[in-house]
């Protein structure tokens, strides 16, 4: 005799497999797969497409941004303080930069940045008052899946980290930062200058909280291994 089976949708089987859940600071907190309904932010407002919005692959467990015509915005507004970004990205471009995750805008110069690039890697960048924190460069290959972090800590610090490669770049000393007019988006940057070719991601966090080491290899471990249940390994 067949039984009844339930089918679940993605967010809902992000939610049952999540390790632990969503920092209490969260107000990003997606896991991309299969259609913009099952890719939604599971802690805060929904995420909305700019231009044409992502592609979703048939494997159902990562979103495609075209650069330059596709986009997601979170609607979450830039606030003074500290942040933390948590992101699993890929390009499999083999020339450009492309955008993670950003607010930032020229004029001003304002909010933060966070570019991925084949073979140069992942850098950010946070302009301050009258001064900028200069470009956090983590080296590596980028046809692979992988995890990074950026966290900032008021007018105290930044640390970028390559998670998935184990280094860390700290940056002392980071000037008070001016807060973007723009909302935090994904793939799409709002200063229009860093989307030149293609992202894949899987997951990505916002935090309205700095995250120190400990913290962030917490958070690192239970997106790990929400993606390898779902067929992502980071």
């Amino acid at each position: 005799m067949v039984g009844n089976v339930e089918i679940i949708s993605n967010a809902a089987f992000s939610r049952s497999v999540m390790q632990t859940p969503p920092p209490a600071t969260s107000v990003l907190w997606c896991y991309f797969g299969q259609d913009l309904a099952h890719s939604q932010n599971l802690v805060g407002p929904p995420l909305v497409n700019v231009g044409t919005g992502p592609v979703y692959p048939p494997a159902n467990n990562y979103a495609s941004l075209t650069a330059g015509t596709a986009g997601l915005t979170t609607t979450i507004a830039d606030v003074a303080g500290s942040f933390t970004l948590l992101f699993a990205v890929r390009t499999q471009a083999t020339t450009g930069l492309t955008n993670c995750i950003s607010n930032s805008s020229v004029s001003p110069n304002a909010g933060v940045r966070t570019r991925l690039g084949h073979g140069v890697g992942l850098d950010g960048f946070i302009p301050g008052s009258g001064t900028s924190l200069p470009a956090m460069l983590i080296p590596g290959g980028t046809m692979n899946f992988k995890a990074y972090a950026l966290t900032h800590q008021a007018t105290v610090n930044a640390t970028m980290y390559g998670l998935t490669d184990g280094i860390s770049f700290p940056s002392a000393g980071v000037a008070a930062r001016t807060l973007a007019t723009n909302p935090w988006m994904i793939g799409a940057n709002p200063a229009g200058a860093d989307q030149t070719t293609q992202l894949d991601i899987a997951f990505a966090g916002i935090l309205q909280s700095y995250a120190d080491a400990t913290a962030i290899q917490r958070h690192y471990q239970s997106i790990k291994q929400t993606l390898a249940l779902r067929g992502v390994p980071i």
